[in-house]
This record gives C-alpha cells, sequence and structure tokens, in this order.
C-alpha cells in the first residue's frame, strides 16, 4: 500500500478522533499525494467531509492545499479566505498554518509583497495561538521575499529569530531552516551558504522531502558561481530539475531551467540556453511562478542583444519589465534598467541609452554596490560616442570614485583603457601612451585577449606620431600573440569569445582602422592589406563559432576552427595577385571605417596592390540605404547610384586598364547591402554593361578557392523546388522551430511557390543526371542525411529568411519530417559535406544577414563556402517566385553554352535590362565564391511565352527516367 493509501486510511478516522488530527498532518498529506501523482483519494476524501460538514477547516485546509500545489490559485485563494476569516477572539492554529500556505501561494505567483505580508501576519497569529514552530516556519519563509524587497539584512534577522523558534526535533523544519539561511548568505556573497546548504539537503533526503531536497540544492548551484564553479553549478541544476520532475514540482522546475539557463549563457552554451529558458518560462507560466518567468525572459532578452537581435531584446524586456513591476521586484527592475540601455545603444538610440543608464544611477545612488559605478562607466561610454569629451572625463572620474569607496581597486586599475582613449581623442598622446602601458602592465602576462585592445590603442598612438613602422610592428605582434592564443582555447572558450558584448567598450572601434588609414596614407598599403585580412580571417571564424553555438546539433567546432585557422589565415599581396585568374580579374577589399575615420579600398591585379582612401563609413551607410530603399520602390535611384559609384568604384577605375571586365569585391559593414553592379560609374553608364561584379568573405577566400582545381566528375544536380513547408501546430514543435514559424510568420508565411516548383523543373532539364525533389520529398532530411559530395550542382528554389538583426532567426525552408523540423539553420549549413561547383539559393533575400562591425554576412552563403561550395548563386532583396524563373533560365543557358558562372550570371541580368526590366527585378542575384566555376551542361530545348504584360511561362515536358528522378510527395 502506497505511503498516500496508508495516510488517507489513517485520515478517514478523523471524525471519530478529531482532536489528534494536525494541520501540519493535513498539508504533509496534501504534499505526498501530489508527489505521487494521484491527488483523487485524498480529494475525494476531503470533499466529502465537506459536504457532510461545512465547517471542517481541517478538510479546507487540506483541499486549499492541494489547490496551491496544482496550481490552481483560483480555488486555493477562496478556501484560504474561508479558513483564515477570524471572528472575534484569538485564532486557531488551523487559521495559522491557513495564513501561511495562503502567504506560500502568494509567494509561489510572485507577489512578493503580498507575501510578506501574509508572512508578517501569521507570524503574529502564531504568537497568539503560542505556536513557536509555526512562528519560527513564517519568520523563515518570509525571509525567502525579504531578500528581494528588503535586502540581505532584514532578511538574515528573520532568519536568525525563526532558528530560536524551530524545535530541533523537526528534522524537515530544520531542512528548511539551514537551505534558507544558506539562500541568504548566497545573496549576500558570505562564506558558508554551500556547507548549510548541502547539510540541508541531506535532512531533506533523510526525512523523504524530494521537493526540499531539490530547493536546498538550487541553493547550492546558485553558490557555485561565487567560485567560478560554473559547470559544477550546470549539473546541479540538472539534478534540481530532476528532483522536481519526479515531485510533480513544475514551479521548482521553472526556477531550475531558469537558473540552469542563465548559467548556460556564461559559458556560451546559447542554443541549449535558450531552450532551457523558454521552457522556464513554459513551466512558470502553467504553474502560476511568475518570477522564474520574468527572469528567464530577461535572460532571453540577453541573448538577443548578444546578437545584435534589438525587436527580439525589446519584446522580451517588455514582458520582463511588466513581471517585476507586478511582482515589486526591486532586483529583477535594477538590473532590467541595464538592459535597457545596453539595447538603445545597440540600436542607435544614444539618448534613449543615456536616459536609461542615467535612470539606472538615480534608483542605485543609495547603495554601496557595484550598479553605480557600472552605470558611470557606461555613460563615459556613450558621451565618447557622442564626442562629449569632458563629459566622458566627469563620467569616468565618478566611476574611479565610487569603485574605490567601495573596495573595488582591481576595477579601478583596469580603467587605465580608457582614459587612455580619453586622452588619445585630446590629442594628448604621451598621456595617452602612459595610460596604454600602465594597463598592459597591470593585466600582466598571459591574457592576449585582453591585451589586445590596449594594444591596438598603443598602436594608434605611434600612428599618430607617424612612427608607421612602430605601429605596424605593435599590431602585429598582438596579432600573433592573439591568434596563438585562441589557438588552445577550448570550444567553449571560442563561443564566449565570439559572442563577447562590445556595448560596454568606450568605442566600438578598437582603432585599427585608423592605423590601417594611417598606413596606407604613408604608402604601407601592402602591410596595412596583410592585417585587414588577418582581422577578417578571425572574424570569419567567429562567424562559424556563432553558428554551431546556435545551430541545432552537434559539430565537429574544434576541428574545423583549425582547419579554417590553416586555410584563411592571412596572405600576402603578392600571393593573391599571383592567383588571380586572369587579366581579365581584379579583387576589391573595402574596409569600413565609423566613426569619422577613411575607408580603406585595397585594389589587387596581377600587376600589384593599391590603397586608397574612400569617405567614411557613416556617410557611406546613409548613401547605401537611400539608394536601396529608392531601387525597392521600383525608382531608378540614379543620382545616389552616380554618388556611390563614384566614391567606391571611380577612385580604382584609374588604374583598372579596360581589360579588366570582373571584380571580385570583399565589401565591409553596410556594403554587404549594396548591389554594385547597379552603380552607375563616372561618366555615366551601369555598372553591370562594363563588369561581371561576384563577392567573397575575404581575399584569403578568394585565393582558396581559386586554388581548387577545376572538378571533372560528371555533373549530377541536386534540385529541391516548392518544399511542403512546416506549419505552426502540426506537430509538437521545440522552442527553435517555434521561432522560426513565428519569425516566417512576420515576414509573410509560407505561402506555395507553384514558380518555384516550375524553376526547379527547367534547372533539372539542364543537367545530365538530376535528383529533382518536390514538395514533401525536399526534406530537411534528406539534405542533412544524404551524401552530398557527388553532386556538382544544388538548387535550392524555396523561401528563405535572413533576419537582418540576428543569425538565430535565419534558416532555409524545406520541408519537415524524419525528425527535422524542415528548417535549415546556418550551423546546419556548415555541418554539410560539399564539394559542389555551384549552389544556387533561389530564394528571398538568402544573401544577406547580420551586418555588425564589419563582421560582413552572417546568412547562409559563408557556411556553404566552408562546407565545400565553390560559388553560390543568392538573392540580396525579396524575388517574386514567378519573376525569377527567367533570369534563373537565362543564367543556366549561359553555362550550358559554356560561360564562366560569373559570366553567365551577368548575361542573365543584361537579357533583363534588354527586356525593360528595372535593376530591382535583376540586380537582387549575386554570385558569391569563383566566378571562373564552369560546368558542362545540356543544352536542354523549352518553349514558352514570354510577355513584357504578364509573368513568365514555360512549357517543358516533364523530365524523362534518363535524365532526372522526380521524387514528389
Amino acid at each position: 500500500m502506497s505511503r498516500v493509501h496508508v495516510l488517507l486510511a489513517c485520515l478517514s478516522l478523523a471524525p471519530q478522533r478529531p482532536v489528534r488530527e494536525d494541520p501540519r498532518d493535513i498539508l504533509r498529506l496534501a504534499l505526498r499525494a501530489v508527489e505521487s501523482g494521484n491527488t483523487a483519494p485524498v480529494q475525494t476524501s476531503w470533499r466529502e467531509r465537506v459536504s457532510r460538514d461545512s465547517s471542517d477547516r481541517l478538510a479546507l485546509l487540506g483541499l486549499a492545499a492541494l489547490a496551491r500545489l496544482t496550481y490552481d490559485y483560483r480555488t486555493a485563494d477562496r478556501l484560504y479566505g474561508r479558513l483564515v476569516a477570524q471572528g472575534p477572539g484569538i485564532p486557531d492554529r488551523i487559521g495559522v498554518y491557513g495564513r501561511l500556505d495562503q502567504a506560500a501561494a502568494a509567494l509561489a505567483r510572485g507577489a512578493l509583497t503580498a507575501s510578506d505580508s501574509l508572512y508578517a501576519i501569521g507570524t503574529r497569529e502564531a504568537l497568539l495561538t503560542r505556536d513557536p514552530a509555526a512562528q519560527g516556519l513564517a519568520l523563515m519563509r518570509r525571509a525567502v521575499a525579504q531578500v528581494r524587497i528588503g535586502g540581505t539584512p532584514a532578511a538574515m534577522e528573520l532568519v536568525s529569530r525563526a532558528q530560536r523558534l524551530i524545535p530541533t526535533t523537526d528534522t524537515t523544519a530544520q531542512a528548511e531552516l539551514l537551505c534558507q539561511r544558506a539562500n541568504v548568505l548566497t545573496v549576500a556573497a558570505r562564506p558558508g551558504a554551500r556547507r548549510e546548504a548541502f547539510a540541508g539537503a541531506a535532512l531533506a533526503a533523510r526525512a523523504g522531502e524530494p521537493r526540499l531536497q531539490a530547493m536546498c540544492l538550487q541553493v547550492v548551484a546558485n553558490s557555485l558561481p561565487l567560485e567560478s564553479l560554473i559547470d559544477s553549478a550546470i549539473a546541479v541544476e540538472g539534478t534540481v530539475a530532476d528532483l522536481d520532475r519526479r515531485a510533480h514540482d513544475r514551479q521548482g522546475l521553472a526556477v531550475a531551467l531558469q537558473r540552469r539557463g542563465y548559467l548556460q549563457v556564461t559559458v556560451g552554451e546559447y542554443g541549449l540556453a535558450r531552450e532551457n529558458l523558454q521552457q522556464a518560462v513554459v513551466e512558470g507560466r502553467t504553474s502560476g511562478s511568475l518570477s522564474p518567468v520574468a527572469w528567464a525572459e530577461l535572460n532571453l532578452a540577453g541573448i538577443a542583444i548578444l546578437v545584435g537581435d534589438v525587436p527580439g531584446g525589446s519584446s522580451y524586456l517588455t514582458l520582463a519589465e511588466s513581471l517585476f513591476t507586478a511582482q515589486g521586484d526591486r532586483a529583477g527592475q535594477g538590473v532590467l534598467i541595464g538592459y535597457r540601455g545596453s539595447l538603445a545603444r545597440l540600436a542607435g538610440d544614444l539618448p534613449g541609452a543615456r536616459r536609461a543608464y542615467e535612470n539606472g544611477l538615480a534608483q542605485s545612488e543609495r547603495m554601496m554596490g557595484q550598479a553605480p559605478v557600472y552605470y558611470h562607466r557606461m555613460l563615459a561610454a556613450l558621451a565618447m560616442e557622442e564626442g562629449d569629451l569632458n563629459r566622458a572625463a566627469r563620467e569616468l572620474e565618478a566611476t574611479r570614485a565610487r569603485a574605490l569607496a567601495i573596495g573595488m581597486e582591481g576595477y579601478v586599475s583596469g580603467l587605465g583603457q580608457e582614459f587612455g582613449i580619453l586622452a588619445l581623442k585630446r590629442g594628448d598622446l604621451p598621456t595617452a601612451e602612459r595610460f596604454f602601458r600602465n594597463h598592459l602592465e597591470t593585466m600582466g602576462p598571459g591574457q592576449p585577449g585582453r591585451h589586445y585592445p590596449a594594444e591596438v590603442r598603443l598602436a594608434q598612438v605611434y600612428a599618430h606620431r607617424g612612427d608607421l613602422a612602430g605601429a605596424e610592428r605593435i599590431v602585429t605582434t598582438a596579432m600573433d600573440s592573439l591568434d596563438g592564443w585562441r589557438g588552445r582555447l577550448t570550444s567553449r572558450d571560442l563561443r564566449l569569445l565570439a559572442f563577447e558584448v562590445r556595448g560596454e567598450d568606450l568605442e566600438p572601434d578598437l582603432g585599427l582602422t585608423d592605423v590601417l588609414g594611417r598606413m596606407v596614407r604613408g604608402g604601407r598599403s601592402e602591410a596595412a592589406f596583410r592585417l585587414a585580412e588577418r582581422r577578417r580571417a578571425r572574424d570569419l571564424l567567429d562567424r562559424l563559432v556563432r553558428m554551431e553555438a546556435f545551430g541545432s546539433r552537434e559539430s565537429p567546432l574544434r576541428a574545423a576552427v583549425d582547419t579554417l585557422r590553416r586555410s584563411y589565415a592571412g596572405v600576402e599581396p603578392a600571393d593573391v595577385s599571383a592567383r588571380i585568374p586572369d587579366e581579365k580579374t581584379a579583387l576589391l577589399e573595402y574596409v569600413a571605417g565609423y566613426g569619422g575615420e577613411p575607408t580603406i579600398l585595397f585594389a589587387l591585379t596581377r600587376r600589384g596592390l593599391h590603397g586608397f582612401l574612400l569617405p567614411t563609413a557613416d556617410s557611406l551607410a546613409r548613401e547605401v540605404t537611400r539608394f536601396n530603399t529608392l531601387l525597392e520602390s521600383g525608382a531608378a535611384p540614379r543620382a545616389a547610384g552616380q554618388r556611390l559609384g563614384a566614391a567606391l568604384l571611380g577612385p580604382v577605375l584609374r588604374i583598372l586598364g579596360p581589360e579588366v571586365t570582373r571584380l571580385v569585391v570583399v565589401p565591409d559593414g553596410s556594403l554587404h547591402r549594396l548591389p554594385f553592379d547597379a552603380l552607375t560609374l563616372p561618366g555615366g553608364g551601369l555598372a553591370l554593361a562594363r563588369f561581371s561584379i561576384t563577392l567573397v568573405p575575404s581575399a584569403a577566400v578568394a585565393v582558396n578557392l581559386w586554388k581548387r582545381a577545376p572538378s571533372t566528375r560528371p555533373v549530377v544536380a541536386a534540385v529541391l523546388g516548392d518544399p511542403a513547408p512546416a506549419r505552426a501546430g502540426s506537430s509538437p514543435a521545440s522552442a527553435a522551430t517555434r521561432e522560426y514559424l513565428a519569425a516566417f510568420a512576420a515576414a509573410g508565411g509560407l505561402p506555395p511557390l507553384p514558380g518555384a516548383a516550375r524553376e526547379a523543373r527547367i534547372v533539372a532539364r539542364f543537367a545530365p543526371r538530376a535528383e529533382l525533389r518536390l514538395g514533401a520529398a525536399a526534406s530537411e532530411a534528406w539534405l542533412l542525411h544524404t551524401p552530398l559530395t557527388r553532386y556538382r550542382i544544388l538548387h535550392f528554389a524555396t523561401h528563405a529568411l535572413v533576419d537582418d538583426q540576428t543569425t538565430t532567426h535565419t534558416a532555409l525552408a524545406l520541408a519537415p519530417g524524419d525528425g527535422e523540423d524542415g528548417f535549415v539553420s546556418p550551423g546546419d549549413l556548415a555541418s554539410l559535406r560539399l564539394d559542389a561547383d555551384l549552389v544556387v539559393l533561389s530564394g528571398c533575400r538568402t544573401a544577406e544577414g547580420v551586418v555588425a562591425g564589419g563582421e560582413g554576412v552572417l546568412g547562409v552563403i559563408a557556411p556553404l563556402l566552408q562546407a565545400g561550395a565553390r560559388a553560390v548563386v543568392a538573392t540580396t532583396r525579396p524575388v517574386g517566385d514567378q519573376s525569377s524563373v527567367r533570369l534563373i533560365a537565362d543564367f543556366y543557358r549561359g553555362l550550358a553554352a559554356g560561360s564562366a558562372a560569373g559570366d553567365a550570371l551577368r548575361s542573365a541580368k543584361l537579357a533583363a535590362v534588354r527586356r525593360g526590366l528595372g535593376a530591382r527585378d535583376w540586380s537582387g542575384f549575386t554570385l558569391i565564391g569563383n566566378p571562373a566555376v564552369t560546368i558542362p551542361l545540356r543544352r536542354t530545348l523549352f518553349y514558352g511565352v514570354w510577355s513584357s504584360r504578364r509573368r513568365a511561362v514555360e512549357r517543358i515536358s516533364a523530365p524523362d527516367a534518363s535524365v532526372a528522378r522526380t521524387h514528389q510527395r
């Protein structure tokens, strides 16, 4: 017989012996019933008792406790109201324990102030009933709320009073006392917390109290990060979650999942963290426990800010703020203000960021904690960005003073770099150098990741003095040290490094572009190019790390990073020139300069390298936005195209002979969004009319692509078109799947693409052998689990989502099934093994991605090149599935005629121009990779009607079995 049934049997005797029944036994019985997963027997018994005697307050207490423990708070509140309503006279023990249980219900829902008041009333009522044990419980549990609304001194005083009242013979209460005291010690960062929490967990286990054991171990997990034992804390949180699941405690589970997710963020496990945090929201809302929901939403906002997702971060913060306000959680509200400032700064709203930081400072001024130090430093950062150097100096001095006042001497010694930047901006080079050198000496050896920013700033001082050789030497040594150190890091360390938030730096730009620009001006273009390429190679590696961190499956990150480091390390200008395929080709590499610094253009041909200084990227970004807005509206942005053409291509035209007809462009910053072939050249005429223009992520990537021998394998194509997409609510979905569905819905949904199916059939006709997969057969499972090295062409005619704000919402949409959700992430693409001459992504905006601080396109292109593709054709703006069919057909026809991929795409675009189409209709298609790739295709026959007043319609015969295998479900 189970414990529940034994207790129920005893309970059935209650009417005969009511004086022996105790409210604590009733509460314990309710708890055991919930933990067993079978509440029906006791609930039925108590309901029968109440039906026989409506004044049976013990049965009412049991029903109220069951309602609370099963999260039926409306019923619980109604029953507690009946229990604690007191007439004249002294309250009884049933009313006291009902009051304590009512307070527990308020605390579970995050109503901290209400819970605190109820526990205070319960303390007085327990005193009146002369029940010291109940009084001790009330004081001890009130401390939980006081930690959040009154501070740790008040909470510790409550625990100390409770300790004198709770009987030493009550094992369960003593276990809880140890855990509550440990919790206060942990929040106060005082020693001894973990020892007491472990002791409480042991007592709880002996008493057979799994929920209490989980609560104690939660405190253990909370204390471990104070000693940097993050991995241990994550493991303990896993144990806590298991205990909570076995005890059917969804409230405790929400807390464990939220804390585990938070800890996983701190060690770079962002994908796992997001899953746990989103599940914490589900468990917390289901159990009515709003505190872990609020903190989980705040943590999700932190992840969004980390990856540049401004809309997502704002949404999460709004939810968290409303919950913290409703709960009266001042601690949460204080942390949230800092997040608001970081989000506003990320969005470029410097006044909004300043208001947030000033608000946070005002709220924390009376406290001698670290918050005022943080807010003064961030206000200094904003003043620096806005060019108000006097205000920046005042805020930095305030940062130093507040830090010294609370004994943060180590923090003060780390402010040297900020003071050095201030001196550098004021032109006081001796003072700047002294600060930077002192800062480096203070940090000591063995920390290249922290040394690097200060070393680059020191190089700036040398460059400003005109000592370009000294500046080059400092930067080169710093990069050598940094790259060597990164090569020894673990995968987790690499993830953390790749996701470091630059919002806390006094200036996002480290000053490297300033140094490189001065080197170009001083005739040291080759050295500047080498350093620029090294920075870009490191950015490519960080991009891979980001994709792995949010990928849906494990990937061999360490091996992949080592391979890429060897392949894409910085190259010599002479190596690039020697590898340029022919006299027709020139490589243009841009390095965006912000904050008034010039943009740099390196132009390489077979004859050598030239360096140019162009307008600052701040002005170029505004012009690019204006140009694209007009282009996408259907207008002809001739004036903007002329200005950008003159600024970006005009200088280099003077050194390019008429024989150069191919430009391989390495864009940077906002230039990733610019359709170069739609620009107007000085003197008139589209760039498209003179050049075939393709993109590459870096010169090193271009060299590696040029080195690869042409393929001689038979041409086999895999063509996936018009897949049957995932639908919301069609099956149980992971948090990531729900996010993808929501993101696609916000972008217009996943409607059928009949033009994509037609396009896929046309493409299959060009290949000597093709695997044509349509509808449900065009699945993610097929792509991820099929050996793909046999295919020289992979063509996707499908929906694509590339979020401009974050890589986490970027995906190709294929059909779900066989354990896959149908959304192919950048991490999934990076894990593929390809040996493809060409990958075509004929979807909407597949070439775009997050552009942040020169990191470049983070969408789906770089992972495909890294996976083994030689060239990728993608789209940089929305394209209609019908209108793109003819351009794609013309492109493949050019390949079949023997043209290289870049020339074939240019010919298809020129054909569109001759048909009278505007740049909006053809400039969205871009080739990234090696433009010289050639593929022997069939000269297929198809016929149709092409009309300027209607969409293109192709009528082709169905592929026969000798040409293509068609799969459609």
